[in-house]
């Protein structure tokens, strides 16, 4: 009964020790795993490291042209406020010269008109020359027309001053004129009135006037 004891427990053990062995295998397999992942995490730390270190030379160098670009920059940026004040001179000559372009526009149509206007008196007293030197020859025709024409005259005064003096006499013959006729009474006038408001009725705002006998 020992016997059988002791061998249980021995056949136990082999079953404890086959198992811990197997533990043993499965955690240096583990082990070794893990010792490779190390050695891989090791080789990408590297090779991240040196893309790091690539990566801040490369840093360096970019800010060392960002340096240099801000530089150019800041003497592009003076060099092209030198250069906007020339442009604004220039633009104020160029201002300055249209403005005398358009005054000279100006004076040369006012000229050009002066000149027309002048050429057109020119003509005008040409004509007027021509005219006085055709009237010439008629000279005497105007200065016997001019005779005959004072006469007329003379007697048309005359008339008038007997004209006058005929009205100014209240007692003389032939000065009043005795009209023919009756005048009409207060119903004819009204009667007259009304046809001739009729008639201007009738003619839209336009007032005909008919004469009776």
């Amino acid at each position: 009964r020992q016997l059988q004891k002791a061998m249980l427990k021995q056949a136990n053990n082999h079953v404890i020790r086959d198992s811990l062995q197997k533990d043993v295998s499965r955690l240096s397999l583990h082990l070794q795993e893990v010792k490779e992942k190390r050695e891989q995490k090791k080789i990408e730390i590297g090779r991240l490291t040196n893309m790091i270190n690539e990566a801040e030379e490369d840093m360096m160098k970019l800010r060392k042209k960002y340096e240099s670009a801000v530089q150019n920059r800041n003497e592009r940026g003076v060099q092209l406020i030198e250069r906007e004040e020339e442009v604004c001179i220039f633009y104020e000559k160029i201002n300055t010269q249209e403005m005398l372009l358009r005054n000279g526009d100006v004076e040369m149509m006012a000229l050009d008109e002066k000149i027309r206007f002048l050429k057109m008196k020119v003509t005008e007293e040409k004509w007027q020359i021509e005219q006085t030197k055709k009237a010439l020859p008629n000279k005497k025709a105007l200065e016997m027309d001019l005779v005959t024409l004072q006469i007329q005259l003379s007697q048309c005064d005359d008339r008038a001053a007997e004209l006058e003096e005929l009205a100014q006499g209240p007692n003389k013959e032939g000065r009043i004129r005795i009209l023919e006729g009756k005048d009409p009474s207060v119903q004819d006038l009204m009667r007259k009135m009304e046809e001739v408001s009729v008639v201007g009725n009738k003619s839209n705002g336009f007032i005909g006037l008919r004469v009776s006998d």
